[in-house]
Order: C-alpha cells, then sequence, then structure tokens
C-alpha cells in the first residue's frame, strides 16, 4: 500500500471553509463563491488535496483560479494537528447576491474543474494526487452553477515549496 503524500507531510496540512446559508431569502437566484486564498509569507504554494462541499441547488461548484482575494474574508484555516498554530490560509466569501439573472456573476475566470456534489447533499473529492496547486497571491474559487440558498466548501490543503 503507498501513502499519499499528506500523510507524510502532516505537519503541514491547513484545513479551512464556511457553511453559509439564507434563512429568509429574497426573491430571485441566490449566487455565491468561497474560495481559499492563499496568503503565504514564505513562499510556500497551496497543494490542494481534498474538498468537501455541499450546495442544495445540485450541480457541485465550478473551480477558478482568481488572482488576489475574492471578496470577504469569512475565516481564517487551521493546522489538521490541533496543537500546531494555524498555518497561512484564509476562507473568502462573495455574496449572496439575489438577481434574476440566469448566471453567477462571480463566475468571472476560466474554469479549471468541477467539484461535484449533488442537491442536498455534500460530496468529498479527495483522489490522492493535488487536485489544484495554489501560488501565493492567488485563490481558488468555486461558484455555483445554480441557484442555492446554502453552500458550503472546506478546503484540505499542503502548503509545500515552490
Amino acid at each position: 500500500m503507498v501513502r499519499p503524500a499528506p500523510d507524510w507531510f502532516s505537519d503541514n496540512i491547513g484545513i479551512g471553509g464556511t457553511y453559509q446559508q439564507l434563512t429568509s431569502p429574497p426573491v430571485g437566484n441566490h449566487w455565491w463563491s468561497i474560495s481559499l486564498f492563499n496568503n503565504d509569507d514564505q513562499g510556500s504554494v497551496y497543494r490542494v488535496y481534498g474538498i468537501s462541499a455541499f450546495q442544495e441547488g445540485g450541480g457541485g461548484f465550478l473551480a477558478q483560479y482568481f488572482k488576489g482575494a475574492a471578496g470577504t474574508q469569512v475565516a481564517s484555516c487551521a493546522n489538521l494537528r490541533a496543537d500546531y498554530a494555524p498555518p497561512s490560509g484564509q476562507i473568502f466569501l462573495e455574496g449572496p447576491n439575489t438577481i434574476a439573472g440566469q448566471f453567477n456573476p462571480f463566475d468571472v475566470n476560466p474554469d479549471v474543474g468541477l467539484v461535484p456534489c449533488a442537491g442536498f447533499d455534500s460530496a468529498a473529492t479527495m483522489p490522492g494526487a493535488p487536485l489544484f496547486i495554489i501560488p501565493v497571491g492567488y485563490s481558488l474559487k468555486l461558484v455555483n452553477p445554480s441557484s442555492s440558498l446554502q453552500v458550503a466548501a472546506f478546503f484540505y490543503y499542503q502548503r509545500a515549496a515552490n
């Protein structure tokens, strides 16, 4: 049995994410983006090994790279090991934006992947190899392609030398 890379470097594993819900939704479509921003001051890239995602609209999340931070910071990341200091890494949120239009206004960059999750179910994608690599100063941004009152995304990443 071959152990995946994060198992060898578990002292450099960061985790972070957010869950958001509209409790009194206005009429219209509900658009969001959740992103992991690399703010590492040592020049480390983030190798994203897993994403756990949920949106009740279904269809998964479109994944995009974004230069800079997108939206408002809603969380800092934690170390996988509880007694270690928090790593770099910040979670940002755009939305909710409620408009009558058919398209997510936060869907502005080319898509580089699709993070699966069915409507009203969550899904965890952890293939054992990096899904995405985020350089310093960039974000991995997830945008919902279908309207949703609730969204969540949690990232599992390794800080690694460039």
